[in-house]
């Protein structure tokens, strides 16, 4: 099959972002801090972007969203230490 040079970078950079997200979930610390980080860049693009381009918002709440529906249910419960 056919893919130009821009699908394949998407699909690598996809990829790589889901390793990456696999790899941040292996500790507890980086899973929080992960979960911090796209919940704050979440609120931030959302509220505090009004001179972006449209598609560069949906891009960046996708990502974001995304990131905390992957670890949400990787977080450790609050009573672990």
């Amino acid at each position: 099959m056919f893919y130009d040079k821009g699908m394949i970078t998407l699909l690598e950079k996809v990829e790589s972002h889901a390793e990456y997200l696999a790899n941040i979930i292996t500790s507890r610390y980086a899973t929080v801090g992960k979960f911090a980080d796209s919940s704050a860049n979440l609120s931030s693009t959302i509220l505090l972007s009004p001179d972006e381009e449209p598609k560069r918002i949906r891009e960046r709440t996708i990502e974001y969203a995304g990131n905390l529906a992957f670890l949400l249910p990787h977080l450790p419960e609050p009573s672990d230490d």
